[in-house]
């Protein structure tokens, strides 16, 4: 059987990289400060927390004890009223995206 390369659901992704930044914030640590207990650089948790690094069960597990948390606290749900504004994720999308045809830039509704 043939390896698949699946990509995480874009709610999965911004559920994550929203808890690597709040938990980060909560304890007070910069991006170069988390960097360095984890031994990563700066700029790969800039990366999680931007939701574009697909990270491998090790780097999890780095990230809980770089943070001082349990694989729950990086995988909960907010509830509604503790959400600040969300975080936009990249998702890349496989398939092309589909064309209208019409070319003239005014939108018709």
């Amino acid at each position: 059987m043939a390896k698949q390369h699946r990509q995480p659901s874009a709610e999965i992704c911004m559920r994550f990289s929203y808890n690597v930044r709040r938990l980060r914030l909560a304890r007070g640590y910069t991006q170069r400060e988390l960097a360095k207990r984890c031994g990563f650089i700066p700029s790969y948790i800039g990366n999680i927390e931007q939701g574009t690094e697909n990270v491998t069960l090790a780097t999890l597990e780095t990230l809980m004890h770089g943070l001082e948390c349990s694989e729950e606290d990086l995988f909960m749900r907010q509830a509604k009223a503790e959400r600040g504004p969300m975080i936009a994720v990249a998702v890349p999308d496989p398939s092309p995206a589909p064309t209208s045809g019409r070319g003239n830039g005014r939108n018709e509704g």
